[in-house]
């Protein structure tokens, strides 16, 4: 187990390039001018990739179109940040096809979240770099202002805390190395080189439209996998959309977190209720950026080092 020494992108200026692709899903090019409007009223310049708009099954494209596009953008020394399209399924299939050597030499902002992040704990825990939890593409056309702008904040180097009402179910300070997504991904890399066994982890989770049963049965195999023996805080963002069997599970998804955590890690804080994740306002956050954690009462505020 290590402690991570992680790199930053440099943030974005005025004319800078964002290019977006996708690592997953497909989508229209209705479904992406929004986010093109947006990102070109903050002054930066959109590049699209080659085959955004492909279409295998669910994906957009096969694997290896996606996998070249991503591929390009992570190369190319002129995108200073790749924005991904959406999220759905398909990033892990691509994920150990990329080359980050040429991404060591010209770094940059990745942007996204759900079944991206397969390749923001990459980037973490593979590569050493950090990368932006935030809405995509096709998010951007309906998420709140507030994650909009929390975006624009955490691309230009401005966004340097994030405070919230909280359910804190253990009070406490911490500081780690913020790291996490989505919940069912991180299970579905819990073994893989993606998700490492690291030291001083603040990990954020938040899942859609899963069994309470999944919740539970996921969180059990985190703790069994030893990914959290390490743990200096957790943080619960939305879970969206929670379903349950005939036979209940008697647990609300934050229950059954907070059940399996609490006994195990005395003194770490636990909070829920950040506004992250599938809902309007899912708030940008660094993923392999030190962060610091402050949580008494209601209230949570988690800073960034600068």
């Amino acid at each position: 187990m290590n402690i991570l020494k992680t790199f930053r992108p440099e943030y974005l200026k005025i004319n800078d390039v964002v290019c977006i692709i996708s690592t997953a899903r497909k989508l229209t090019e209705q479904e992406v001018e929004p986010a093109i409007k947006i990102l070109e009223s903050w002054g930066l310049k959109v590049k699209l990739g080659k085959n955004l708009f492909e279409s295998d099954r669910q994906f957009a494209g096969t694997d290896t179109q996606r996998a070249d596009d991503l591929q390009s953008a992570l190369n190319s020394p002129e995108v200073k940040a790749v924005l991904c399209a959406r999220g759905g399924y398909g990033t892990s299939r691509i994920i150990d096809r990329i080359d980050f050597n040429q991404f060591k030499r010209f770094p940059k902002w990745v942007i996204g979240f759900s079944d991206v992040t397969v390749l923001s704990m990459h980037l973490l825990d593979v590569i050493g770099c950090e990368s932006i939890h935030a809405p995509m593409a096709f998010n951007l056309k309906t998420t709140d202002p507030r994650s909009v702008e929390a975006l624009r904040k955490a691309l230009f180097g401005e966004l340097l805390s994030i405070e919230w009402e909280a359910k804190v179910w253990q009070e406490g300070k911490a500081s780690g190395l913020l790291s996490g997504g989505n919940l069912s991904i991180l299970f579905s890399i819990c073994g893989t080189p993606s998700f490492a066994h690291r030291a001083n982890q603040m990990l954020f989770i938040e899942d859609l439209d899963e069994y309470l049963y999944h919740i539970d049965r996921m969180v059990v195999k985190l703790i069994r996998s030893g990914n959290l023996n390490s743990l200096s805080a957790l943080i619960i963002g939305a879970m969206s959309d929670m379903r349950d069997n005939k036979v209940a599970f008697g647990m609300s998804a934050e229950e059954i977190v907070a059940s399996n955590i609490l006994p195990l890690f005395k003194g770490i804080p636990v909070v829920s209720e950040m506004p992250l994740g599938h809902v309007p306002y899912n708030h940008a956050v660094y993923v392999g950026r030190m962060a610091f954690l402050q949580a008494f009462g209601n209230n949570a505020i988690l800073r960034f080092d600068v």
